[in-house]
């Protein structure tokens, strides 16, 4: 398998030698075609005024030449209108093409360049060849050398963070569900990694909270499913009414159990709303206390939410109070607070110890005054009561009630709120 870190290196170090190879070449081919002649007409008319006119003995050419020659600190050679070699400062330069001006690339003088003079003579000019450095061809591999060792640290450090997250994913995959990978950088591949690491997080939590729901709905599966058999055995003997009736309502509950765990896992597996709408939360809380004769006060406050969700809420904190409330009236209240939905349901019961406030929004938990089955509930009712507040952003705590009795109260977000007049 070829590694992403050798693929993006070689592929750098490719596109270097290749603008290396092609810059000068193009600069050669096309370079001189778009300079501008005009330049090289001015110095050669400039070159012209340096240096003695055509007739001139060749001796005072060739001082004049050497003079021009030595000032510039170049070599220069002039050759007549017809390309024929007149005098030179040094050893003569080649001209290979009398009528071409400008920079042109020779294999063995370098570059040169070819200036007309106004009499039709052409100038040569070049660099004076210095002596080469011995450690010329050194240097310019030490530079590469350097230049390659930095891209690959740079295309190394990258790709080994890639490396590092695609580890963490076969350990997820794996069935590691602790498994996690360092956040480096702020970047798109530190923002993957972040992603990775909430979604892990997110399927240990799942994977948790299921196993935790099937080891505890084993055991309370049980229950119902020992009094079905026990009233199923006793109708058998004796079918009379009172049998049936409890056999029915241990199916009612055993139904009732599996519907909240459904539930349960449901919004466990999901994040945010689903399908909002905008409800108003008193009408809402009215429609389901009328079925339980509960005292309805507030005012109308508009939520974003889930409507059956937020029904299944309400009926849970109703039914919650109506079965330990000990027969007392239930109070529900809706207001605005602070620019959040205040929801309120109250009885008038035993209370909840404040030790076991927090925890009876746990699956299956009762508290420790409350005998199992002794008022019929399945243990899911108020931890699906915080499951929803949750999904819609807000809370729900449990709080002792003055005189005597529990409150729970709830805390939603709010789109915009309607006020009685």
């Amino acid at each position: 398998m070829r590694r992403l870190y050798l693929k993006i290196y070689l592929s750098i170090i490719a596109i270097i030698a290749t603008v290396a190879v092609l810059a000068p070449l193009g600069w050669w081919m096309f370079g001189p075609a778009t300079e501008d002649v005009r330049i090289y007409d001015s110095l050669g008319k400039l070159a012209a005024r340096a240096l003695p006119p055509v007739d001139a003995p060749l001796t005072m050419q060739r001082r004049s030449l050497r003079a021009m020659a030595d000032d510039l600190d170049i070599r220069l050679s002039l050759y007549t209108s017809d390309g024929h070699h007149i005098v030179s400062s040094h050893k003569p330069l080649p001209l290979h093409d009398r009528h071409r001006r400008g920079w042109q690339l020779e294999r063995k003088s370098g570059p040169l360049i070819t200036l007309h003079l106004p009499d039709n003579r052409s100038l040569v000019a070049a660099h004076k060849k210095r002596p080469k450095a011995p450690f010329g061809p050194l240097l310019l591999l030490s530079a590469f050398v350097i230049f390659s060792l930095g891209v690959y640290v740079l295309v190394r450090r990258l790709t080994g963070r890639l490396e590092r997250l695609q580890s963490g994913v076969e350990k997820l995959g794996q069935g590691d569900l602790s498994a996690r990978v360092s956040v480096e950088g702020r970047d798109e591949i530190a923002e993957l990694a972040n992603r990775f690491n909430h979604t892990a997080e997110r399927i240990e939590h799942l994977v948790t909270s299921q196993k935790n729901m099937l080891a505890t709905a084993s055991h309370e599966l049980r229950t119902p499913l020992t009094r079905m058999r026990m009233a199923l055995n006793l109708f058998f003997e004796n079918p009379d009414a009172s049998k049936r009736d409890e056999l029915e309502l241990n199916i009612e509950e055993l139904d009732r159990l599996i519907d909240e765990m459904l539930l349960s896992g449901k919004l466990d597996a999901s994040e945010g709303i689903q399908n909002p709408e905008e409800i108003d939360l008193l009408g809402l809380v009215a429609e389901e206390a009328s079925h339980y004769h509960a005292n309805v006060r507030g005012e109308p406050v508009v939520v974003l939410g889930e409507p059956h969700l937020l029904r299944r809420l309400i009926r849970n904190l109703l039914e919650n109070a109506h079965r330990y409330g000990d027969q007392s009236s239930i109070d529900a209240n809706v207001l605005l607070h602070h620019h959040t939905a205040l929801l309120t349901i109250s009885d008038r019961g035993g209370g909840v110890p404040e030790s076991e406030r927090s925890q009876i929004f746990e699956p299956f938990y009762r508290p420790s005054h409350v005998a199992e089955g002794q008022h019929g509930g399945v243990g899911l009712g108020l931890a699906l009561v915080k499951q929803i507040a949750e999904r819609h952003g807000g809370s729900v705590v449990c709080l002792a009630r003055k005189g005597g009795g529990s409150c729970f109260e709830v805390r939603l977000a709010t789109t915009f709120t309607e006020r009685a007049h």
